[in-house]
């Protein structure tokens, strides 16, 4: 049986019931700031339900320590109880603003054996937020903050692993000199795994409403370009569009590039829903029949700034179905879906929003498309769906293969376990 990866944990923790989040303090902060804080890894969500109970030692383990990933090809030991072996010592981090929040703390609160195996040789220290991508980002200079703790606690060069959703860390980090190890890594694939359909899903419209699906539950600013735009062309009548949130403006404010006529319009808006209750995060459901009701995607991503360049489990949603898509995300998303085997949509309608490095501009050539599609007739937009199922049943496939080769069938993590057994050897 093949030897399990070893990881390292600080001492024992009365609340968890079990070992205290690796990197946090022991007395909870008190001291820093006063009173108890949670540990800075950690946001309220990972220690409280939707009620306000708090989690079972079970579920705050389950939050601390990736046990869902690698229950079973891990370990875990105190670092007492290490014996001199080769470890890694793995800081999750389940809340965006951890490094500026930790800005002044780093390492300090890491075991001392465990930063002498670190200077040794014997460990690497990993930062494990594969689920984010903000690292890089206006407000979050995270690979700046990361280097100046390996500095600060005096660790070799590249012994300090961050792994991010964030695919141009890697770059960002060799473009300023930063000698920590990036690994992008993401999930999302596997999110609604159970979702993968065996064969492309057909077109079959409803209503009016058939020619985009849009959600846009939480309404981030580049979403109030996407909707407003919508307004301007006159096309909120011709999609199936979800809006959560209130939209508030000043007038005179630039940010989002549009005719005042369109934002007022858009602060008038209420909220919209299509089958979306807009309570609730839907990550984790896919619902088909929207998607088949609608000739194309528009999908609206978590992330559209400079600085990252981040695909969530919005964007995996209509590959997996076997549905065409437009993507308002970072700049270059497209060409990473393409370096990775996808096909899109280049022979049919304008995908040069790609390369556009201002969002509204991207926004408005996605919406320029649609505008193009919404003279079509029914019979031609039909005719349309069927002359791209080669893309879309190449896609499904790839998604598939990409599955296969990156986890497990129960969504576990195989590509990740791969990339850490070659830090362990």
């Amino acid at each position: 049986m093949p030897k399990k990866l070893l990881f390292s944990t600080e001492g024992y923790d009365s609340i968890f019931q079990g070992p205290r989040p690796n990197g946090s303090c022991a007395q909870w902060m008190i001291q820093e700031y006063g009173k108890p804080t949670f540990p800075h890894s950690l946001g309220e969500h990972n220690f409280f339900n939707e009620e306000g109970k708090m989690f079972t030692p079970e579920q705050l383990n389950f939050n601390a320590f990736p046990d869902n990933f690698y229950h079973k090809n891990f370990e875990y030991k105190y670092y007492h109880e290490l014996n001199g072996e080769n470890h890694l010592y793995l800081i999750k981090v389940g809340r965006t603003n951890y490094f500026n929040l930790n800005k002044h703390i780093g390492f300090r609160f890491v075991s001392k054996e465990i930063i002498d195996d670190v200077k040794a040789g014997k460990c690497f220290i990993i930062l494990l937020q594969d689920s984010e991508g903000t690292s890089g980002i206006k407000d979050y200079p995270d690979f700046k903050t990361i280097e100046s703790w390996r500095i600060r606690a005096g660790l070799p060069p590249y012994s300090v692993v961050y792994v991010t959703g964030n695919y141009l860390g890697a770059s960002i980090c060799e473009k300023n000199g930063y000698q920590i190890k990036v690994i992008p890594h993401s999930d999302f694939e596997a999110w609604n795994i159970q979702y993968t359909q065996d064969n492309i899903i057909p077109f079959e419209p409803k209503d009016d409403k058939f020619l985009f699906l849009s959600y846009n539950r939480v309404f981030r600013t580049s979403r109030a370009i996407l909707v407003a735009n919508y307004i301007k062309y006159n096309l909120l009548g011709r999609g199936k569009v979800s809006k959560g949130g209130e939209f508030i403006w000043m007038p005179g404010d630039p940010t989002y590039g549009l005719e005042q006529e369109y934002l007022e319009a858009l602060c008038e808006l209420g909220e919209l829903t299509i089958s979306d209750n807009l309570k609730y995060n839907q990550a984790s459901n896919v619902n088909i029949d929207d998607h088949k009701e609608t000739f194309v995607s528009i999908v609206s991503e978590t992330l559209t700034e400079p600085g990252t360049l981040f695909l969530s489990e919005k964007t995996w949603k209509p590959i997996q179905l076997g549905h065409p898509f437009m993507i308002l995300g970072s700049v270059g998303t497209l060409q990473l879906l393409q370096q990775r085997g996808y096909k899109t949509f280049s022979k049919y309608w304008d995908e040069s929003y790609d390369t556009l490095e201002s969002t509204n501009k991207r926004a408005e050539v996605i919406v320029k498309n649609i505008d193009k599609l919404s003279k079509l007739s029914l019979s031609e937009i039909k005719t349309l769906r069927k002359e791209l199922e080669p893309i879309l049943i190449h896609n499904l496939e790839n998604f598939k293969k990409e599955l296969e080769a990156n986890f497990y069938k129960d969504g576990s993590l195989k590509k990740l376990e791969k990339i850490l057994k070659k830090l362990f050897k």
